[in-house]
């Protein structure tokens, strides 16, 4: 995990792209345990207290925070630690149209903290302004987001945003106009779980003008003025997950939701009324677990199980019967499309994710009491999706004729590795050429690598923008008939120390234009060789000689044993065996220990 002690802007990986290989499944995003549903955090944190009052580190499975800590940021696949609470500010901006985890280890007053938007909201400096993305947002148990001088702290404008645990408040002002929204809802998607509390003068205001698309499938709401409001003709339940309903702080269910367009209370009244959004006559636990995958690897598989929270509202002779869905474009659950054949408690999902993020959930339903029949959605499991890290690099042509020029041949190309072998990328770069335009051995480099597109593009994200090869710029005339191989007269080889042998290759076709080879040896100490191909055995032991073409680099090896008690010069023929280096080494050698090219 990547820490950032000081004020800086969160660093992001690239988009990108395509090949083959799967990765495996990274932990998932969370994983809710325990009897009374509250979710784990995004990164399986440990602990039921948060951070420790003692300031500990607290591990977490793969994840370890420091004391110093004050929320970390995950975004494909790789999570940030920030140890300035003013850094949300720039995070906020750069996750807008990313999906991301933000989760708080300690409280955040955002009273003194300036955020920025697309739309430019100035008289809103003081407020978390969402425009696109997908976000969720957790926190450590017993800590919160919160503004202790402005009217307002969170406002979707559009996007998905998924408040999974902790609390968001907006501090009770009686001279502000807007008398504190902890969160406001004027577009996009908004999911409430089990585990969150939004509490202030007002706990959330959803405004139907904004067509926004509001689940809230758990949670407790606190209000001076409004613990839930609703406007633009929009009712409460409305927005409430199917067969949720609200109970007030006696324990009481709150009726006629149909028609009531916000909760109230008495502003004098202390503590606040506790308002908790509660499924019934049967209840999930647990829940489909969230997920957090890399594009490629193996689906997950979703779970769940029920219980009975309201046994007068239930038929206990019924059965209980479960089916899965998956949300439409990652919105309403309510307008989920079923998945045909996907029954019961368990399923998995059978086909690889795209990058993004996924919503299923599970219906049960059964016949209550005098034949009434229920349907409960569960909360839907989240499956974020990160993008597939893929390498670009040089392949092809790296040789050509000397031109004059330092542009490279056009047999030259970018290869991406990583990308899944059925999938479909193209990039492109902004510059790819040799070092220089002279003669012999010569670096190219590529510059300014960036996603082109391709039907899968969305699914990577590229590594390096850069890249380096070596070729060479050979002499006039090389290339007129192409080199296409190279064999030796003896692939084995017994010499007694201070013995000698000529090895000879012959390069294909014989009439080639350019003969020119390089030979090296893998163990000099063990037997050398020069450039004309003559081996010297120097000590008891093994090497390998490699004879390398100029143009193409194709090569061949001659395994040389040394042995002091016999000095005769074997001449059977045996397979190749893997060469040391020189596969591409260019040049004629000199000296006695034949290395005179520059091994790629």
């Amino acid at each position: 995990m990547k820490r950032k002690m000081m004020k800086k802007v969160v660093s992001l990986l690239l988009s990108v792209t395509m090949a083959a290989g799967m990765n495996g499944i990274q932990a998932g995003a969370s994983n809710r345990s325990g009897t009374d549903g509250i979710q784990a955090d995004a990164l399986n944190r440990s602990g039921t207290d948060g951070v420790p009052a003692d300031g500990s580190r607290i591990d977490g499975g793969s994840e370890e925070y420091a004391a110093e800590d004050v929320f970390t940021v995950t975004i494909d696949g790789e999570t940030t630690a920030y140890q300035n609470a003013e850094d949300i500010a720039e995070v906020w901006q750069e996750v807008q149209g990313r999906t991301a985890e933000i989760h708080l280890l300690k409280d955040i007053d955002i009273s003194n903290i300036e955020f920025k938007s697309a739309d430019n909201h100035d008289d809103m400096l003081y407020t978390m302004y969402m425009e696109s993305g997908n976000i969720t947002f957790s926190m450590e148990e017993g800590f919160k987001l919160y503004n202790s001088t402005q009217n307002q702290v969170v406002i979707i404008k559009s996007g998905t945003f998924t408040l999974k645990s902790g609390e968001i408040s907006s501090i009770y002002n009686a001279s502000l106009t807007n008398r504190g929204i902890a969160l406001t809802v004027a577009g996009g998607s908004v999911f409430i779980r089990q585990g969150a509390t939004l509490s202030g003068s007002n706990g959330i205001v959803v405004y139907g003008n904004g067509n926004p698309t509001v689940r809230i499938s758990g949670g407790t709401f606190q209000g001076k003025e409004h613990s839930i409001k609703c406007d633009g003709g929009l009712k409460i339940k409305d927005i409430l997950a199917n067969g949720y309903e609200i109970k007030d702080g006696d324990g009481d269910w709150i009726d006629n939701l149909d028609n009531l367009e916000s909760l109230t209370q008495n502003a004098l009244s202390d503590p606040l009324e506790d308002f908790t959004v509660i499924g019934r006559p049967v209840n999930f636990k647990p829940h489909p677990s969230d997920h957090t995958i890399t594009y490629g690897s193996a689906s997950p598989v979703l779970r769940v199980d029920t219980e009975i929270s309201d046994r007068n509202q239930f038929d206990g002779t019924s059965e209980i019967n479960y089916q899965w869905y998956q949300a439409a474009e990652n919105k309403n659950p309510l307008n989920g499309i079923q998945i045909t054949g996907a029954a019961g408690k368990e399923y998995t999902i059978p086909y690889p994710l795209r990058a993004g993020t996924h919503l299923y959930y599970c219906q049960a339903s059964g016949s209550g009491t005098n034949g009434k029949h229920f349907a409960v959605d569960s909360e839907p499991g989240i499956i974020n999706v990160w993008k597939k890290p893929i390498t670009a690099t040089i392949q092809g042509t790296l040789d050509k004729e000397y031109d004059g020029t330092a542009s490279v041949p056009s047999g030259l190309s970018i290869h991406l590795e990583g990308v899944i072998a059925t999938d479909q990328v193209e990039v492109t770069a902004s510059s790819l050429s040799y070092d220089s335009a002279e003669e012999g051995r010569r670096k190219i480099t590529v510059s300014g690598i960036t996603i082109l597109g391709g039907g899968d593009a969305e699914n990577y994200i590229l590594s390096n923008t850069s890249a380096e090869a070596e070729g060479t710029i050979l002499p006039p005339g090389s290339l007129a008939i192409p080199v296409t191989g190279i064999s030796l007269d003896q692939n084995e080889l017994t010499l007694a120390p201070g013995g000698t042998a000529k090895l000879t290759a012959a390069v294909q076709p014989e009439n080639a234009s350019n003969q020119r080879v390089t030979w090296t040896s893998d163990d000099p100490d063990v037997a050398s060789v020069d450039g004309s191909g003559v081996v010297t055995a120097v000590r008891t032991g093994k090497a390998v000689i490699t004879v390398t073409t100029e143009v193409g680099h194709y090569s061949d090896s001659c395994t040389v044993t040394v042995k002091k008690e016999n000095n005769s010069q074997g001449s059977d023929s045996g397979s190749n065996t893997g060469g040391s280096s020189g596969s591409q080494n260019v040049g004629w050698s000199s000296g006695s220990n034949g290395l005179g090219g520059v091994a790629q």
